[in-house]
């Protein structure tokens, strides 16, 4: 049988209308690879076009803000650095983990202000925003969002912090021996149901159901946070 490969699209050139300093969320879902294992792509389809369809709902309230995924990763990106995009992508931050946990589906992710490049239609995305939030989303060792050092010297600059849904807080990051001081959201200032559900409940169901005493570190940290948020923030 006579292999068939599909041709390249060409890149276009260079647009500098698409490139600039932008507010970028990047989100890693924790255990994706565990539970595509696990589950068949049936199951695994499902779950994901669940996600996907409440975010295409809710992002109409957002046109600025646009998205792109792959897999267990999600950006969204603002067309600017602007303090309006910051409001409106930070905004769109946390309701998005806080649908994601609301499922159970545990997340980690970070914004960044830097320089990025977005061609949506041949889908070609690069610069220094996606680079530092993807460092910073799936490096730390814990369920949760925070704000780059970018992100938090620009949110500065514009007067948008301090603020109530973020507290300085020291994250542990995977192989690291000290923690790094960062804005971190606090994850029960956005409530899951009408019901009373809430984000501290997600977090120690999913930490019930683990048994790999790293992994439950994870929740348990987040948790702790949560605990010890109630106060001030700086």
């Amino acid at each position: 049988m006579k292999t068939q490969f599909t041709e390249c699209t060409v890149l276009p050139d260079f647009d500098s209308d698409k490139a600039g300093r932008k507010w970028l969320s990047y989100f890693d879902l924790l255990a994706w690879s565990k539970f595509c294992e696990n589950a068949g792509l049936r199951t695994v389809f499902r779950v994901y076009q669940a996600v996907l369809r409440e975010l295409d709902n809710r992002a109409k309230g957002w046109p600025k803000i646009a998205r792109a995924w792959a897999s267990d990763t999600f950006v969204f990106y603002a067309s600017d650095d602007s303090g309006d995009a910051f409001q409106t992508i930070e905004h769109m931050s946390r309701w998005f983990e806080a649908l994601m946990l609301k499922e159970e589906i545990p997340l980690r992710g970070a914004l960044a202000c830097e320089d990025f490049y977005a061609d949506e239609a041949p889908r070609v995305f690069f610069g220094r925003a996606l680079v530092e939030a993807h460092k910073y989303a799936e490096g730390q060792d814990w369920v949760g969002f925070i704000l780059t050092p970018s992100a938090e010297r620009h949110a500065r600059d514009l007067g948008l912090l301090p603020s109530a849904f973020y507290r300085p807080w020291p994250v542990r990051f995977k192989g690291a021996e000290e923690a790094e001081t960062l804005q971190a959201f606090i994850l029960d200032s956005i409530p899951l149901s009408p019901a009373g559900g809430d984000v501290n409940r997600a977090l120690t169901q999913m930490a019930r159901r683990v048994t790999d005493s790293r992994v439950k570190l994870k929740y348990t940290r987040a948790i702790e946070f949560l605990s010890s948020s109630r106060g001030g923030n700086a």
